[in-house]
C-alpha cells in the first residue's frame, strides 16, 4: 500500500507542478520526487509518511483547484 501511495504521489506532484509550469519541468519535478532517496526509502519500508504525504498533496491540489475556479468548488471537491 505504501508503494502504491508513493507512485500515486508522483502523479499528484506532476499534476500540481503542471498547473504552475510547462509539462517538461513538471515531469522533471515528478521524476525528481520519484527518484529521491527519502521517497524511495519511505515507500519501501511501508511507513505512514507516504500515505500522509499523498493525502496532504491531494488536499493542496484540491485547494488549488478551488482557488482557480471558485464558482465550481463543489464540482472540484467531488471530482
Amino acid at each position: 500500500l505504501s508503494a502504491v501511495c508513493g507512485a500515486l504521489l508522483t502523479v499528484v506532484v506532476y499534476g500540481t507542478a503542471s498547473r504552475v509550469t510547462a509539462p517538461l519541468p513538471a515531469a522533471g519535478a515528478a521524476a525528481w520526487y520519484a527518484l529521491s532517496p527519502l521517497a524511495v526509502r519511505e515507500a519501501h519500508f511501508a511507513v505512514t509518511d507516504t500515505m500522509m504525504a499523498l493525502l496532504t498533496a491531494l488536499a493542496a491540489l484540491a485547494a488549488i483547484r478551488v482557488v482557480e475556479a471558485p464558482a465550481d468548488w463543489r464540482r472540484h471537491l467531488l471530482a
